[in-house]
């Protein structure tokens, strides 16, 4: 699981997070479709901290600071200056968990809007809206709460190589509560000789667990590589194959009201 955001050209970025048994999971939307999924985070300050440190603007900005609109309500932030990565402090400690950040230049959060000039054209917003992303929420907490559904979303893959994409592509083929292996993967997509790399493809996976490289596992049966951790990947195939067997009645057909 990659929790890097590359941005291309950048205007809108929306976000949200949500409480699943294992934790709390951040999820963000594109104006293409969701492109990132990640988990789990202990608390949603640790959200804010991971947005902070890893959503990219490239080119990267070196702009001064956009002033505030005229009339504007609510705390302003300035940006702090911790190494590379820069940062988002306030002046009285913490803020709600409703913030971004972006590496490379100053930044203007406004009413739990994070706004920055990209080349004078281009406005990159980092914004909660919850609202926006309901219905892929809806799905993934069913998900997690031990419901097959079928992730019916459109995808934003553009922070992926071609390579990567590709393999990603072929990792949502594999059925639900089913394992296969990197080898298979690799003969798949007709590159028989590179299923280490598509090991490191799996390791970048921007959206799990819609692409599911959780069913991926050694040859050898073992499960090997997980970026959220082995128990997160035992976790999860364990569920799905009670629901394969039956232990379970409950599946959610994706219909929006």
């Amino acid at each position: 699981m990659d929790t890097k955001v590359l941005l291309n050209n950048p205007e809108a970025l929306y976000f949200s997070s949500f409480l699943t048994p294992l934790g709390y999971v951040y999820i963000a939307k594109s104006t293409q479709g969701v492109c990132q999924i990640s988990f789990p985070y202990p608390t949603e300050k640790d959200i804010v901290r991971m947005i902070q440190s890893n959503v990219i603007v490239h080119p990267p900005p070196n702009l001064p600071l956009s002033p505030p609109p005229e009339g504007a309500r609510g705390r302003t932030f300035s940006p702090s200056v911790r190494g590379p990565g820069g940062g988002i402090q306030g002046n009285s400690g913490y803020s709600p968990p409703l913030v971004g950040g972006v590496r490379g230049g100053g930044e203007l959060l406004q009413n739990n809007i994070l706004s920055h000039s990209v080349l004078r054209r281009t406005r990159l917003n980092i914004q909660r809206n919850d609202s926006l992303l309901k219905y892929e929420i809806d799905l993934l907490k069913a998900y997690f709460k031990g419901k097959q559904v079928d992730f019916d979303f459109p995808l934003d893959l553009s922070s992926g190589t071609p390579f990567q994409i590709m393999v990603w592509n072929k990792l949502r083929e594999i059925p639900y509560g089913e394992c296969r292996s990197y080898k298979w993967v690799a003969e798949q997509i007709k590159n028989p000789r590179a299923a280490r790399a598509v090991g490191m493809a799996n390791n970048k996976n921007p959206l799990p667990p819609v692409i599911p490289c959780h069913r991926v596992i050694g040859s050898d049966g073992s499960l090997t590589g997980y970026a959220s951790g082995l128990h997160i990947k035992k976790y999860l195939l364990e569920m799905e194959k009670r629901i394969s067997n039956g232990d379970s009645p409950q599946n959610m057909r994706n219909k929006r009201k």
